[in-house]
């Protein structure tokens, strides 16, 4: 499959699943509260950021060691990586027993939610292999599937059954999808070479190295996690449920929009600039950059122009009224959205040429920034420039590292520059 086509396909799978976001939204908004959408937006928060949280980094390395290797080695590797996952997944599985018990119960999480979680965070762990082996089109139907699958058919049902309108359902029909993920992937990975990738010993020692010397990795993937999701729950701490569930109401539309991009565009880029950097050198690698750049702003931009136009033709059928007046604060949502997956695919430039600490360190700054930004818009101007913050914090990362890769580039030129392994 060519890279266009693949392109292609990617947006296509992701648009389905932005318009199953889209409805659930809509459908959320108006049959079970804006009280619900916050705290299923809080939700998603917390699945959001445990994948990270439970990583230790090893995601980074793992997709950059297994670009062009033999499935038998890329399958070790995997497997390995899996092994990690299966240890924390356990420790947090056992936290089901006790979960009706939970603060999180009482707020109005089931118990299926701890299911859940466990399930995104190897569900993640295998998307990032497959993102490295070059398989783009299967990760993104497994994100569809888990992700946006059961949005209408939940919207269907409970249409028809005014009972099931409840966030325990909404959990319910999103755990019945993931466990349709792993079955589906299982079907299409029945011709690996299982045989042979099981006979091979667990390499500890790649693990343990990996851990070890990523530990500013593992800080940067919470911090990149983190950054994305913490503002819900600034908003929520300084506004409360109400307008956390405005704020989540346009977010999802808004960060649909950006992930459409990330996994059509920017990830399937991801093992080429690796592939361009370690064996075409670096003027055939700063030409690819450059053409992912451009491919992600403007493409970035229709579809956060289509947005905005389907979410102001739609909000009427809401009947929210709370939601019209921050119409506004969706556009800047939307703006931030571009300029953040512009400065992400910098960074993936910067992760392609193994430049580890840069990468990190942008992350990190990037963590701090957004819920101090948010904080101050929130104090000074009031929730509707909430987006301004989000701005501020797009543009400040976008600028950093625009100016590391120019100074790379400089380095290169004087000589002075000794590129690292990948």
């Amino acid at each position: 499959m060519t890279v266009v086509t693949t392109s292609i396909v990617n947006m296509t799978i992701r648009g389905a699943s932005i318009l199953a976001r889209f409805a659930l939204s809509l459908y959320m908004a108006r049959y079970l509260g804006l009280s619900d959408v916050g705290t299923f937006g809080l939700a998603l928060g917390v699945v959001g950021i445990m994948p990270a949280l439970t990583g230790f980094g090893l995601n980074y390395f793992l997709s950059r060691d297994v670009v062009d290797a033999p499935l038998a080695v890329a399958g070790r590797r995997i497997r390995d990586r899996l092994c990690v996952t299966a240890a924390v997944c356990a420790l947090l599985g056992s936290g089901a027993l006790l979960w009706q018990a939970s603060e999180a119960a009482v707020a109005g999480l089931p118990a299926a939610f701890i299911f859940i979680i466990v399930l995104e965070i190897i569900a993640q762990d295998i998307h990032m292999g497959l993102i490295g082996l070059r398989m783009a089109v299967l990760a993104g139907l497994l994100v569809f599937i888990r992700s946006a699958s059961w949005v209408f058919i939940y919207i269907l049902v409970s249409l028809h059954d005014p009972a099931l309108r409840s966030l325990g359902y909404v959990f319910k029909f999103w755990l019945a999808a993931l466990i349709v993920n792993f079955l589906f992937l299982a079907v299409h990975l029945r011709n690996w070479p299982w045989r042979a990738i099981a006979v091979q010993k667990l390499d500890i020692d790649w693990l343990l190295a990996k851990i070890r010397g990523g530990w500013k990795i593992y800080a940067s993937d919470i911090a990149l996690a983190g950054s994305l999701y913490i503002d819900r729950f600034v908003v929520n701490h300084l506004e409360g449920l109400e307008l956390t569930g405005v704020y989540m109401f346009f977010w999802s539309v808004a960060n649909s929009s950006q992930a459409l991009i990330t996994t059509s565009i920017s990830q399937v880029a991801l093992p080429r600039l690796v592939a361009a950097y370690r064996d075409a050198g670096e003027v055939q690698w700063r030409r690819s950059l450059a053409a992912e750049v451009l491919k992600v702003f403007l493409s970035g931009s229709v579809v956060a122009t289509i947005a905005f136009f389907c979410i102001e033709r739609a909000l009427p059928f809401v009947h929210r009224a709370s939601l019209n007046p921050f119409l506004f604060l969706f556009f800047v949502m939307l703006f931030a959205s571009v300029v953040r997956m512009t400065s992400d695919i910098l960074n993936y430039g910067l992760y392609s040429r193994g430049q580890d600490a840069a990468y990190a360190g942008t992350n990190i700054a990037g963590f701090i920034i957004s819920p101090i930004a948010t904080v101050i818009v929130l104090e000074t101007w009031g929730f509707g420039a909430v987006g301004y913050g989000m701005i501020a914090t797009a543009t400040f990362l976008l600028v950093v590292r625009l100016g590391m890769l120019a100074n790379l580039h400089k380095s290169e030129l004087s000589g002075n520059y000794d590129a690292p392994g990948i």
